[in-house]
């Protein structure tokens, strides 16, 4: 008589993607500056809320700014347009203007901040709340500085 045994394997796999930890939503910005400042969401730039224009001293809310912020987990993820850009006007003690350039993105957890679109493991966080998941509100000082602030 022969006998013939049969073994089942059953391997299970999941896959967890860092870039879809959590969804940080900018909902609202504010501009305490002398200028203007320019939203512009990088990878879906056509989409309504995804560019914006806030005067001087004007709050803008969901109705004009409604993006999540990209992932971007390396260089080739910013060249691919998975960032944010932030323009605004620095009023320097003599009264002068300078113009400033923000890129944001998310990136392993913290909603990342650079003058340069570079990707590195430095990366600082942004100021104010830079963990990612929930809703933002971003606000631009006019000592040129910005801060992101948890909503509801």
């Amino acid at each position: 008589m022969l006998r013939t045994s049969f073994w089942a394997i059953v391997i299970s796999c999941s896959f967890v993607s860092l870039s879809s930890a959590g969804v940080t939503h900018i909902t609202s910005i504010a501009n305490e500056t002398n200028g203007l400042v320019e939203f512009r969401n990088f990878e879906n730039p056509d989409k309504r809320g995804h560019n914006a224009s806030v005067p001087r001293g004007k709050t803008v809310g969901i109705e004009q700014v409604d993006a999540w912020i990209p992932w971007a987990d390396s260089q080739q993820d910013l060249d691919d347009g998975k960032y944010l850009r932030f323009k605004f006007k620095k009023t320097q003690k003599d009264g002068s203007t300078s113009e400033r350039t923000i890129y944001v993105w998310q990136s392993k957890g913290s909603i990342r901040c650079s003058e340069a679109l570079v990707h590195s493991p430095d990366t600082p966080a942004v100021p104010g709340v830079g963990q990612e998941d929930g809703r933002r509100k971003v606000v631009f000082k006019s000592d040129g500085t910005f801060e992101f602030f948890k909503t509801e």
